[in-house]
């Protein structure tokens, strides 16, 4: 899926998200101080630090599975993941071995 797709679709899904706005009438109000100015522009302000933090951690999530993704995709770390799987499996299977023997 190209960035141009998942974007609309990802603000989409969390804008209708019921947990998102529950969160954001649940939480946000400790944070607004009437005497400090307009409730309205605070909530605004805190909605909008609130997308900054989450579009740059999502921003990071992503570097950082392109990178895995990239790491995993090498052949020699697939052969050392499926030599590591197949040893796990046989002690699993040596172990059913000797618990079953005894």
């Amino acid at each position: 899926m190209s960035p141009a797709k998942a974007v609309p679709d990802a603000f989409i899904t969390n804008i209708f998200n019921p947990k998102v706005i529950l969160l954001f009438i649940a939480l946000m109000p400790q944070f607004v101080r009437p005497g400090k100015g307009d409730v309205p522009w605070q909530l605004a302000t805190l909605g909008a630090t609130l997308f900054v933090i989450n579009v740059a951690w999502h921003l990071l999530l992503v570097a950082a599975a392109e990178t895995a993704r990239l790491w995993l995709d090498r052949p020699s770390v697939q052969r050392a993941l499926s030599w590591g799987t197949g040893a796990i499996l046989f002690g699993f299977a040596a172990l059913l071995i000797v618990d079953y023997v005894i």
